[in-house]
């Protein structure tokens, strides 16, 4: 009796998928979101502190990459892993995106209370090499690489001090998410006393 049951029941299951199955099943335009360019940094705060010597695999907002920075000590470099993030529905087309060192971002954070009257704004002379002008988010691709490359030593010679520079872009390709679109880099040197 108890097989009789079960049979009843999985013959009540299929009768219902098939019910299912054979309604009517209309499919319709519908609008998607659009891609969108953004500085994944900047996504929670448009202020993105370097303050860990050591963190999580996964924790930094730039993908692929389980650390804040990088240092190398033999050629003097501080090198901080940046990224240009497009999201939408697909990742179809090449996109060109404008990148600049703007150190007025600082200047304007300080005069309006986002940052502390004794940060220190890094000017463009501390880089050891340029921002890289535009970055290219190939077809297929969500994202693009790149790196802020200062001078080591001249942020080891400024003991528990917060410097700060910062990074803006621009895209005609495609609709930019102006909210993450300016991003200030926070270095806190105290990190150094963890080396």
């Amino acid at each position: 009796m108890k097989s009789v049951k079960n049979i009843a029941f999985i013959c009540t299951g299929i009768a219902a998928v098939l019910a299912v199955a054979s309604c009517d099943v209309k499919i319709v335009n519908a609008d998607y979101p659009s891609q969108k360019i953004y500085l994944p940094a900047a996504v929670e705060s448009n202020i993105y502190t370097v303050d860990q010597a050591n963190i999580s695999t996964g924790s930094t907002p730039t993908p692929g990459n389980p650390y804040q920075f990088l240092i190398d000590y033999d050629e003097g470099t501080f090198t901080i892993p940046l990224s240009v993030y497009r999201s939408g529905i697909n990742n179809d087309g090449a996109v060109t995106v404008d990148v600049w060192f703007d150190e007025e971002l600082v200047y304007d954070a300080i005069l309006n209370g986002e940052l502390a009257d004794d940060v220190e704004v890094i000017t463009s002379d501390i880089l050891l090499e340029d921002v890289p002008g535009n970055v290219v988010v190939q077809d297929g691709q969500s994202s693009v690489l790149f790196n802020v490359v200062l001078d080591y030593y001249y942020l080891l010679d400024r003991p528990d001090s917060q410097l700060a520079f910062g990074i803006s872009i621009d895209c005609d390709d495609r609709e930019l998410n102006e909210d993450a679109s300016r991003l200030i880099v926070v270095i806190d040197t105290s990190i150094f006393n963890e080396l």
